[in-house]
């Protein structure tokens, strides 16, 4: 989240330590062989929450955030899963943007539907100055002060903040 700092990181792999030890203390007789799985991804700003304007780290961040927690929980016999911080980027571009991005996905499909050709067109928009920059679009991809209508304004969730 925006506002996890390292703490709050070194809180998580902790709290999953004393899991693994609680459960492997309170196991039955031939229960003892087990995994624990961790899976975590960076931020992902989304619509109708107190964080769907909040601005995502840069990507060297992200990336060595999760290269710590694997690193420490590895350390500790648990697995960690987590999509690459590309991927996430991806998530937070789609979670973010309206349908002014219509075009460019059915490009992203015409081109292969994976990250490559995410990653090619978004280059190729970016080069005609269609979008701006694939991390910048990922950080604060829309000018929240200058927009009149945001992609989701349409659904209502119930939810007031």
């Amino acid at each position: 989240l925006p506002t996890e700092e390292k703490e709050d990181i070194d809180e998580l792999i902790e709290l999953t330590k004393k899991m693994k030890a609680q459960i492997k203390a309170n196991a039955k007789q031939g229960f003892s062989n087990f995994n624990i799985t961790i899976s975590a991804s960076t931020f992902i700003p989304k619509a109708h929450t107190p964080f769907e304007r909040a601005e995502r780290e840069d990507k060297k961040t992200l990336e060595d955030k999760i290269k710590y927690l694997k690193k420490n929980l590895l350390k500790s016999g648990i697995d960690f899963r987590s999509p690459s911080v590309d991927w996430d980027t991806i998530s937070a571009i789609l979670s973010r943007y309206d349908k002014s991005l219509s075009d460019f996905l059915i490009d992203v499909i015409d081109s292969g539907s994976n990250l490559g050709a995410f990653k090619k067109q978004w280059r190729e928009y970016n080069r005609k100055e269609l979008l701006p920059g694939f991390e910048s679009a990922a950080k604060t991809p829309i000018d929240f002060n200058n927009i009149k209508t945001l992609g989701w304004v349409f659904i209502d969730s119930g939810v007031k903040f």
